[in-house]
């Protein structure tokens, strides 16, 4: 049973509070200690400034199932740039990998997408998802 070899994940945070009003944002972090006994930091470091106009996080997420590898794209809506990105694991507890985070646009073309793909370590039969986020703003 995974209880046993996967604690409580550890947890961090940092936040920003807002010049016009009393309202904090931020984010938190999580990460499941190794089932190697080796020991490593979590850190989260939060940039603060004022929001960007538009600033809204849209998002796209897998089937819930036992999957051997998942591509997922989410993008910002017509009139909208992509200025950050981020992905979550649903059910994998270390046994899903990260293979790649491929976001469009150029030099010459503002980014408006990205696709996150993800494949299982052998072994693992469980069941798992894959979210992306896209963080859009107004052109």
């Amino acid at each position: 049973m995974r209880g046993s070899r996967w604690p409580s994940p550890a947890r961090t945070w940092s936040s920003c509070r807002s010049r016009e009003e009393s309202t904090w944002s931020g984010t938190t972090l999580s990460a499941w200690p190794s089932p190697y006994g080796v020991n490593w930091p979590l850190r989260a470091f939060a940039t603060c400034a004022d929001p960007l106009a538009g600033l809204v996080r849209r998002t796209a997420v897998s089937p819930f199932g036992p999957l051997d590898l998942e591509e997922v794209v989410v993008s910002c809506q017509a009139g909208e740039v992509l200025v950050g990105t981020g992905y979550e694991l649903n059910g994998s507890t270390g046994e899903v990998v990260i293979e790649a985070i491929e976001i469009d646009g150029d030099e010459d073309t503002a980014p408006t997408s990205v696709e996150v793909d993800a494949f299982r370590e052998d072994g693992f039969e469980g069941s798992w998802s894959l979210r992306a986020y896209a963080i859009c703003a107004t052109a």
